[in-house]
């Protein structure tokens, strides 16, 4: 059953789904049947006609422009530490792997001092994005240091800060953004600034933050409006 606004009411949704097929309102407030439909998948994924079901085509647009990140990849052979083609990236694959690209375009067309309070912040440093012929790849220039330090010399909970970063400081921000445990591989000295970006776009989407990290959701308590739900 879906509806459209409230009042919800058993008889007034706009579109019901009875195994193979979906009964619902066109855009004229006449009913339609649609079949035949396969049972074992989403009626959302298989009606697509906007001009009939309108509704249904804007939950799907705001469906499909939710974004999850879990788990970004830090390991030696991680993509994100390789140099990769850098196009015009406002948001950041869930793999992570553009994550070099993301960035470049949030200092291009996003909040750019934003992002770079937050790696001075947390990581004592400042981007350096290196650019060879149509590659990108992530680095940083730390003070003291002579040299930039290349995306295979950063440490795994910096790897993972940086696409943090990159995906909530993103030039188009999402409806929803879900994080599964941002505070993996991250350094306990990391967690205060992850907090305050996390703040900081909160303002712009909704965001879901599942952590078992205590200082982290602690931090996100004192700096946005939470509801925080614990599991036993």
């Amino acid at each position: 059953w879906l509806w459209s606004a409230p009042p919800r009411r058993k008889n007034k949704p706009f579109l019901t789904r009875e195994g193979g097929a979906a009964h619902g309102l066109d855009s004229d407030g006449r009913l339609r049947t649609y079949t035949p439909l396969d049972p074992g998948e989403s009626v959302l994924g298989q009606l697509d006609e906007p001009h009939l079901l309108s509704d249904l085509w804007h939950l799907q647009r705001t469906l499909r422009a939710f974004r999850f990140y879990h788990a970004f990849r830090t390991d030696p052979e991680s993509p994100l530490r390789a140099p990769r083609i850098g196009t015009r990236t406002p948001i950041l694959d869930s793999s992570g792997e553009d994550v070099a690209a993301a960035l470049r375009t949030i200092l291009e067309i996003g909040d750019d001092v934003a992002l770079r309070d937050s790696v001075k912040q947390g990581l004592g440093a400042s981007l350096d994005l290196a650019i060879e012929g149509n590659r990108f790849e992530l680095g940083l220039r730390v003070p003291g240091l002579l040299r930039r330090l290349g995306a295979r010399e950063l440490s795994d909970g910096s790897l993972e800060y940086l696409a943090l970063l990159a995906a909530l400081y993103s030039p188009r921000p999402a409806p929803l953004l879900v994080f599964n445990e941002p505070e993996a591989s991250l350094h306990p000295d990391l967690l205060v600034p992850l907090a305050e970006a996390l703040a900081l776009a909160s303002r712009r989407s909704s965001i879901w933050v599942v952590s078992h990290a205590r200082p982290l959701i602690a931090a996100l308590e004192a700096r946005a409006s939470v509801t925080h739900i614990q599991l036993e």
